[in-house]
């Protein structure tokens, strides 16, 4: 089964998430609280514990996904919570219909129907989204300015509504939300799992043939040989994973490539030396929804 790594922001959400996981039956090799300044360091830890899948929630998993080659499965605040929390911030201004404040990353929540929000709670909602974490303090001042009886959002946002006065409510991820998040993550999980064994036979079947193949990406560089490969250049497959193939066999040229992969039609029995030795070589495009 893929292993998941949970890099969270806090406690209350790494329980919550944790026993969503245990439900699920999810194997979880990592786990840690993170920051701005520790979120690389966690990153690099939850990939060298053989991580398959991250769980993150907010701007950090916007972080994480340029950090890591795995997919991350976001962590977004239901619509029930955002029930809970507004009726929760129009019990705590004891206004009959409060101008709230929802601020958060973009890919925070989950679908946000303000209409419906307003008749069922008696507020009047604001949503106020933003992209990197630089602009949560910015939203906050803005939320303000625009006359906000209370703010939603994270700790920065929190700090500011401090500051300058005005009721505030820090933003809560619950059970449901975790739940979905591991629902997602073990369906991803099951079909990484899919993969992994269609990826080991196809594997078997490569190295069981008695010609040698070399898989590419668009761009020319190796993402698998067969052991026929490593026989004839006399090279682990792992230290040829990521070259560009005309590196690894110089009679392989851009120009085949680019007839290949630009044109998508197949080159047959080009000869080239290897070793001093002459070889038929063919070159066929992987052809994806029209993409090469």
């Amino acid at each position: 089964m893929a292993k998941i790594a949970m890099l969270l922001p806090n406690l209350e959400i790494m329980e919550a998430v944790s026993y969503a996981a245990n439900l699920y039956h999810l194997t979880v090799c990592s786990v840690a609280i993170v920051n701005r300044s520790n979120i690389q360091h966690c990153v690099s830890q939850a990939l060298a514990d053989g991580a398959d899948i991250i769980i993150a929630r907010g701007s950090h998993a916007e972080i994480i996904r340029s950090l890591a080659h795995i997919p991350v499965v976001e962590i977004r605040i239901t619509s029930l919570e955002i029930g809970n929390m507004l009726k929760t911030a129009r019990d705590m201004t004891g206004m009959d219909c409060p101008a709230i404040a929802l601020t958060g990353p973009e890919n925070m929540f989950a679908y946000i129907d303000t209409d419906s929000f307003n008749h069922l709670f008696g507020v009047r909602l604001k949503v106020y989204l933003f992209q990197k974490v630089e602009e949560m303090t910015a939203t906050a001042k803005k939320a303000v300015e625009d006359g906000a009886d209370l703010v939603i959002g994270g700790s920065a946002v929190c700090e500011y509504c401090r500051s300058v006065s005005v009721p505030y409510l820090k933003t809560v991820s619950g059970r449901e939300s975790a739940l979905e998040a591991c629902r997602l993550a073990s369906q991803l999980s099951e079909a990484l799992d899919i993969e992994k064994q269609n990826a080991a036979s196809l594997k078997m079947l490569l190295d069981y043939t008695y010609s040698g193949i070399i898989h590419i990406d668009k761009y020319g560089r190796i993402l698998q040989v067969n052991r026929f490969v490593e026989t004839l250049l006399m090279m682990e497959s792992s230290a040829m994973i990521q070259m560009p193939v005309w590196r690894i066999i110089p009679g392989i040229t851009k120009k085949m490539l680019d007839y290949v992969l630009q044109k998508q039609k197949k080159l047959h029995s080009a000869a080239i030396l290897i070793n001093q030795s002459e070889f038929l070589i063919s070159l066929s495009p992987i052809l994806v929804d029209g993409n090469t």
